[in-house]
């Protein structure tokens, strides 16, 4: 419970900045390529809502794959930043890939797209992982 409650946490501060971080690093070259009739502060604002709301599903997400994680041998699995990574990616793609489809986008921009959106989180992610999961004296949880 309580790395979950850390999780949780982390995303609801720091969805907004990932939302908004998508917005300028994805959002906008897509909203471009794709002829989308938005502005540039539409996009912004979008993306910070976006990751408000989504902030804190996708970290407990990735708290939940991380402790899963936990449980598999160290000899076969002892990464849990790169288990936070691929879960902020699937999770990013399950949601953006459709939206980019209906859009009408080529595979590649929707493969780029994704990178794209899923940059900032995954970054996060990776760099706060293991220090979510096991905090101690030498490892602050936020």
């Amino acid at each position: 419970q309580g790395a979950i409650r850390r999780f949780a946490t982390w995303g609801l501060m720091h969805g907004p900045v990932w939302g908004t971080a998508a917005a300028v690093i994805g959002g906008i070259p897509l909203a471009q390529m794709l002829d989308v009739p938005l502005t540039y502060p539409e996009l912004v604002v979008l993306g910070a809502v976006a990751g408000l709301v989504s902030g804190p599903v996708l970290a407990v997400l990735v708290g939940l794959t991380c402790l899963a994680a936990e449980q598999v041998p160290r000899w076969i699995l002892d990464a849990p930043d790169y288990v936070a990574v691929l879960t902020v990616v699937g999770f990013v793609a399950v949601l953006a890939w459709p939206a980019l489809q209906l859009a009408d986008a080529s595979m590649g921009v929707s493969v780029v797209g994704v990178a794209l959106i899923a940059a900032a989180p995954s970054v996060d992610a990776a760099r706060t992982a293991p220090r979510l999961l096991h905090p101690g004296p030498d490892r602050p949880a936020s």
